[in-house]
């Protein structure tokens, strides 16, 4: 009976340890992804498996550096952000792309110089007046852009 107890623990343990030694490591990182030049942001990253060594790292340092998942804008444009996560011999890894702007909040083109996107302009086409009737340049006519959105007010004749 004694004998039973025993081995009946140690496979119970040799289970659990089982199920333990056998999760899956993954990684999650969370926060921004909009940082200005010159100006930093916080990310985290969450492990499965508590205890992993995060290493952080970037697509370009040139655009923006990162350590200990602390993210500073350089120049504007476009970079990736890594953690890989490691725990025992299991790795795993996870990104999020960050947008580095100008300070005053321009977009980032190609470069590290910002973009003045052309606003889009809806609503215009040709038009028959009649003589004797009111005409309204401006009526049904709307304008935008990325970088100002709804322009239509700013719009001249």
């Amino acid at each position: 009976m004694k004998t039973k107890r025993i081995l009946l623990s140690i496979l119970l343990l040799l289970i659990s340890f089982g199920l333990f030694a056998c999760k899956k490591l993954s990684v999650e990182i969370k926060g921004d992804n909009t940082v200005e030049v010159g100006s930093t942001i916080d990310l985290t990253a969450n492990a499965s498996i508590s205890g992993a060594t995060l290493e952080w790292s970037t697509s370009d340092a040139k655009i923006a550096t990162v350590s200990d998942g602390k993210v500073t804008g350089v120049a504007a444009g476009n970079v990736t952000i890594t953690v890989k996560a490691k725990s025992g011999n299991k790795e795993a890894s996870a990104s999020i792309q960050i947008t580095v702007k100008a300070k005053g909040g321009d977009t980032p083109g190609p470069g590290p110089d910002p973009v003045n996107n052309k606003p889009v302009i809806s609503g215009a086409s040709d038009k028959t007046i009649e003589k004797g009737s009111t005409f309204i340049p401006l009526a049904g006519i709307t304008a935008t852009d990325v970088e100002d959105g709804d322009l239509t007010s700013k719009i001249k004749y």
